[in-house]
């Protein structure tokens, strides 16, 4: 909108200084501009001087860089030729350490197969010769070992034989001093009756009654001639038990011998009777009865009778034989078997007709079976075995 309408001389004048200020600011701005383009003008020819000159160095620089790498390329090439002519010549010196090597490989082969060759002759030649060596040993120790068996037998036999002349003659001794005894006492109690007849004193119950008539004494069987030794047989050599010691005063009686009649049966001979000293009557005590003799047992004391008793019934096996008659056989089956090797301690705790009970440790049973088969073989016949009872029968 127009401030001054009218057109006066001083809305004039002030649109005049505007216009001379405004001059004035765009001629300043103008020679600013100049100065800086001036300005501007000499920092490009700086530039392009700078340029120019970084230019030629960069190209001199190139030229130098591209000198050298040439002789570097150069070198390197000449250091690769030097690589790949020792290359080769390695190649060809491996070439021939190969073939030297597998030549002297082949050859070390060839002198090892024939070295293995030659020892695996002479290895078997040593063995042949060894195991000739050895059989020959064999066969001499097994002849031998069937001379020194053949002689145990003989000397077991005469053993045996003789163990059997001396049984028989104890046993008729004992015959004659049983028949002794009884003669005696049969005096004795003839003696009694008479005296009893002319005291004239009543024969007391239980008085021994004058026999009447003398025992009859069956005379001894017929000795038996030991039987033929058996045909040798190659065993190996076994060591011989250790003879049994006899006690002082025991009687040795032998088993049943072997014939080819069956053995007569031994008599019945009553046990020996010591006849009591005379005594003056009335009343004169009879004889003791005649009691079978037994072995003797164990005494424990009363405390400790419980547990001897169950150590007893711990160790406690039996032997049962066929024909066994009286104490004395029992007692040298016993003597026999408590001085066996390998048998620490045996003790008879029962005795009757045909079984023996005996004390003995369980680790002995073994031992004395092998006693019983092997001191006794000819006179015993081993049987079955069940529980803790070992069955042996007289061979007859």
């Amino acid at each position: 909108m127009d401030t001054n309408p009218g057109g006066t001389p001083g809305g004039q004048s002030a649109a005049f200084e505007d216009e001379q200020r405004f001059s004035e600011w765009a001629h300043k701005r103008l020679s600013l501009y100049q100065t800086v383009d001036q300005q501007i003008q000499a920092r490009i020819e700086q530039a392009v001087q700078f340029a120019s000159t970084l230019t030629r160095q960069m190209e001199q620089e190139a030229e130098l860089l591209l000198g050298r790498y040439r002789e570097m390329r150069l070198e390197q090439q000449n250091a690769r030729d030097l690589l790949v002519k020792e290359i080769a010549d390695l190649r060809a010196q491996s070439a021939q350490e190969r073939a030297a090597a597998t030549a002297e490989i082949n050859q070390m082969r060839i002198q090892a197969q024939a070295e293995m060759q030659q020892l695996r002759q002479h290895t078997e030649a040593e063995l042949a010769r060894r195991e000739a060596e050895a059989q020959s040993r064999i066969t001499h120790d097994l002849q031998q070992a069937e001379a020194d068996l053949n002689a145990m037998r003989q000397q077991a036999e005469t053993e045996v034989a003789q163990m059997l002349q001396d049984a028989y003659e104890e046993r008729d001794r004992l015959r004659t001093e049983t028949r002794s005894l009884s003669d005696r006492l049969a005096g004795l109690q003839r003696s009694l009756a008479d005296l009893f007849q002319i005291t004239g004193a009543v024969n007391p119950a239980g008085a021994a009654e004058p026999p009447a008539e003398r025992p009859r004494v069956v005379p001894p069987a017929p000795r038996p001639t030991p039987p033929p030794p058996p045909a040798p047989r190659a065993t190996p050599p076994v060591a011989p038990p250790p003879q049994p010691v006899r006690p002082v005063g025991s009687t040795p009686v032998p088993p049943a011998p072997r014939s080819e009649t069956p053995a007569a049966k031994p008599p019945v001979v009553p046990p020996p009777v010591v006849s009591p000293p005379p005594v003056v009557p009335p009343p004169v005590a009879p004889p003791p009865p005649a009691v079978p003799p037994r072995a003797e047992t164990r005494q424990v004391t009363p405390p400790d009778a419980a547990q001897a008793e169950g150590e007893t019934a711990a160790n406690r096996f039996h032997v049962e034989v066929s024909d066994v008659r009286n104490f004395v056989i029992a007692s040298e089956l016993i003597d026999q078997i408590s001085r066996a090797n390998g048998i620490r301690n045996v003790q008879l705790l029962r005795y009757e007709q045909r079984l023996l009970e005996l004390n003995i440790t369980a680790d002995d049973v073994a031992a004395l079976a092998q006693v019983l088969r092997v001191d006794m073989a000819d006179t015993l016949r081993p049987g079955e075995a069940s529980g803790r009872t070992l069955r042996f029968a007289y061979v007859s």
